[in-house]
């Protein structure tokens, strides 16, 4: 028995202090995602934040023109920026210098909305009239994919394919979630829901619905909700991670909301970075 208390009186403390140090690597690992987040808002139509996950630092650029869907997309590598504004679609480096318009609105249509990067850094993808388009970096080559009433297209990290909500909701934002290939073909359904966002090995989606952010294999399985009262997933460059908005604070003149993160397997979430006056989509990149 003296033997017995001797051993527990040793290994007990060695047990807590090793649960203690793994408790404290992955609270601090949980909230300290690395790269950049970007969102907008509609206090000015034309102010980019560009938040830091690990420290919570917050930038401000910007924008060369008023955005339309207050979605500033990040590219793959962190360097770029593009926007859907009201005199058409704009890339520029993320310290807001060197704007170049790709796409002009033009007098008789809506105007560009929902740009999003292809991996490569070579095209975008964007919708207009309620279509889908596809264009170049350059500008030169724009090309419809699809007409129909379609919202928040994301290109898959592997290149392919695109995915898109179909007929969304105006009142809850969600639709059917599909996918098409660049080339236009290959339309397929994957679920019902809204903001769709491909993590980036390829295999899951990210998606909001009405009560909440859900992620589900692609291909199979079911849709497993990750946290309560969100819209707009984005993963984290390196998959381990999800960031989405949630309002805070509502007045009599609108909303303000924060951005959250959350481990990708569900947990509790936090929140970094400012309130945002009725803060937009999400783009996460380098």
């Amino acid at each position: 028995m003296l033997e017995t208390r001797l051993l527990l009186s040793v290994v007990c403390p060695i047990a807590l202090l090793l649960a203690g140090a793994s408790a404290t690597q992955e609270r601090s690992e949980a909230f300290a995602p690395k790269g950049t987040i970007s969102v907008g808002s509609s206090a000015d139509f034309r102010t980019v934040f560009l938040i830091a996950p690990a420290t919570g630092v917050v930038t401000h650029v910007r924008a060369p023109d008023a955005m339309i869907s207050l979605r500033a997309d990040l590219s793959r590598d962190g360097k770029r920026v593009a926007i859907s504004g009201s005199r058409g679609i704009w890339i520029f480096l993320r310290s807001g210098a060197g704007a170049r318009r790709l796409v002009a609105a033009s007098p008789t249509a809506f105007a560009p909305d929902w740009v999003t990067w292809a991996p490569s850094g070579r095209e975008l993808v964007f919708t207009r009239n309620e279509a889908l388009f596809t264009v170049s970096s350059t500008g030169r080559s724009v090309k419809e994919l699809l007409g129909g009433r379609v919202d928040a297209p994301d290109w898959s990290p592997a290149g392919a394919p695109i995915v898109f909500v179909r007929n969304p909701s105006l009142k809850s934002g969600g639709g059917l979630i599909q996918s098409i290939e660049p080339d236009g073909r290959g339309i397929r359904s994957i679920v019902r829901g809204g903001h769709p966002d491909v993590s980036p090995d390829g295999s899951k989606l990210a998606f909001a619905r009405g009560d909440g952010v859900y992620v589900m294999q692609i291909g199979r399985g079911k849709p497993k909700r990750i946290v309560r009262d969100g819209e707009h997933p984005e993963w984290s460059p390196d998959g381990r991670y999800l960031a989405f908005v949630r309002n805070v604070s509502c007045r009599e003149g609108g909303c303000s909301g924060r951005v959250f993160i959350v481990r990708a397997t569900g947990g509790k979430a936090r929140a970094i970075g400012p309130e945002i006056f009725d803060i937009g989509p999400l783009s996460w990149s380098k």
